[in-house]
């Protein structure tokens, strides 16, 4: 064989590799936006079954914040509110079947919070808790639902806040000041 036999074996040779190292590259790249598409699409749609969870949730605070409204303007500002259970449960029965742990764990420490505060009150030396610091609690669990709902990201400062509220009913309920 001559040199120019082996010159053109020796550039189809490489142009074969080169063809096929692309083709693999360009599959590699096809199949990991393929992978990131339908994790996406799996997201979209475990946030969409949720939506309907998270409604059901804030038509419960809705409701308590109407009702906690109500004894504000009847009773004024210098008491609590104790939850009724049926709110308690009719939340509890639904929060767990939002996908998103964020919101979960806020609405998790919200009506925790709200749940236990009533029990400070008998506490020898405990200054009652106002109805104003409870509705700033369901306040801040029906925007960051609200948001969720409408695809926002949550507030992390309420996040924050509502966690700081549930270590504190803790604090307390262990006999910490």
């Amino acid at each position: 064989m001559t040199a120019a036999t082996w010159t053109s074996i020796l550039l189809v040779a490489v142009g074969a590799v080169i063809t096929l190292v692309s083709t693999l590259v360009v599959d590699a790249i096809r199949s990991r936006r393929q992978r990131i598409v339908r994790a996406e699409e799996r997201a979209a749609s475990r946030r969409q079954g949720g939506i309907g969870y998270a409604r059901t949730v804030l038509d419960t605070l809705d409701d308590l914040w109407a009702d906690m409204n109500n004894a504000r303007r009847l009773q004024g500002t210098d008491h609590g509110f104790r939850v009724e259970t049926e709110y308690s449960r009719r939340i509890y029965r639904t929060f767990l079947l939002i996908p998103d742990a964020a919101i979960r764990q806020l609405v998790q420490n919200g009506i925790y919070a709200l749940n236990n505060y009533e029990l400070l009150y008998p506490m020898p030396g405990r200054n009652p808790v106002m109805i104003d610091e409870q509705l700033e609690i369901v306040l801040a669990m029906r925007q960051n639902l609200a948001s969720w709902i409408r695809g926002d990201e949550p507030d992390e400062t309420a996040l924050a806040r509502l966690q700081a509220r549930a270590d504190y009913v803790d604090a307390r309920m262990a006999g910490e000041d």
